[in-house]
This record gives C-alpha cells, sequence and structure tokens, in this order.
C-alpha cells in the first residue's frame, strides 16, 4: 500500500509541528524518503496474544512505508499497526508489516515497516477492548 501524498504531506506537517524540526528528503530507496524525528504509537498484532502498545521513534517516512527506531525487537513479516498524525487532533491508523529489524546497539533496533492498508479507528475500541479482558484474565489467574 502507498498512502496518498495528501495524506504523507500532512502527516509530515503534523510531525514537522510536533517536532519543530524541518524535514530532509532522502532520494537512496524505491520511494523518496523524509528524514523526520517524532514519537508514535505502536500496536504489535498477532492472533494468538492480545496486542502490544509501546511507543516508536520515526527515522524516516515514504509514501510505502516508515523506518523506525524503537526498544522493542520485532520479527520481519510481523503485522503492527502505526498511529501517525496528521494534524488538527487528527490521526491515521495504517496496518503495516516488519520488513526488517537490526540491532544499533544494547536494546536499540532500526525498524524498516512497510504500510499495507489503512485501518478504521474502530480497531482502537477494539485494542482496548482486548486490553481489558486480557487484565481481567490475569488478575483471575493471579488471585484464582
Amino acid at each position: 500500500m502507498q498512502i496518498t501524498s495528501q495524506r504523507l504531506s500532512d502527516i509530515v506537517a503534523a510531525i514537522r509541528a510536533e517536532s519543530g524540526e524541518d524535514a530532509k528528503l532522502i532520494n537512496k530507496r524505491r520511494h523518496s524518503r523524509l528524514e523526520v524525528e517524532a514519537k508514535v504509537e505502536i500496536a504489535a498484532v498477532s492472533k494468538e496474544i492480545v496486542p502490544r502498545r509501546y511507543s516508536a521513534l520515526t527515522r524516516d517516512i515514504a509514501y510505502g512505508g516508515i523506518g523506525l527506531f524503537q526498544s522493542v525487537p520485532a520479527s520481519s513479516g510481523q503485522q503492527i499497526v502505526v498511529r501517525l498524525p496528521l494534524g488538527k487532533g487528527q490521526i491515521i491508523l495504517v496496518r503495516s508489516r516488519i520488513a526488517h529489524c537490526r540491532v544499533l546497539a544494547y536494546s536499540l533496533f532500526g525498524v524498516g515497516v512497510e504500510f499495507e492498508d489503512e485501518v478504521g479507528l474502530d480497531f482502537l475500541e477494539q485494542l482496548a477492548l482486548a486490553s481489558e479482558e486480557e487484565l481481567k484474565r490475569i488478575r483471575q489467574s493471579i488471585l484464582a
């Protein structure tokens, strides 16, 4: 999936506004990338377990994907949902796939992510409900 030019423009403008930095264009890849630094929220999606949520730092973004720095290791092919700002308090949720994960330093990973498709905001509600159900299950197992 490629995000539209307008969406990419909105995301980069929102990240620039949050970080106060200008983006630099990188032309070494299939899609030109913009260097941007901002905190984004990630949900690692799996059918077997409740989605795990964590934060990552963007490295760069392009029409087809995003580069991240994170403290959580990831596996190639793993499904994630990336929460990106659109500005004016709006967000976009993009279902994505981990293309690669490289160890950069102790507990620091460089992750390449390919966008797959946009998911609706109802995904956030499902995530919250799943997390609540998992918490109940854990409480019951501990207190039993």
